[in-house]
């Protein structure tokens, strides 16, 4: 497994942590950055299209 593959996993597994808390958010652990859980978006209630890293609504933005 590489670095990147390493840190997705990672955040895959604190998303899933939070959501399973019901949480809203989580702090990624490699940018101190907070980021939206699936459960938030739902609770939006439509997609923002900012290509959202769980996003649960299938949006994927172009790079």
């Amino acid at each position: 497994m590489n670095a990147q593959e390493g840190r997705e996993q990672r955040y895959m597994q604190l998303h899933e942590e939070a959501c399973e808390r019901g949480e809203l958010s989580y702090r990624d652990p490699q940018t101190g950055y907070i980021v939206f859980t699936k459960l938030q978006h739902i609770r939006r209630g439509s997609c923002c299209q900012s290509g959202c890293r769980h996003c649960p609504y299938g949006f994927k933005k172009e790079r």
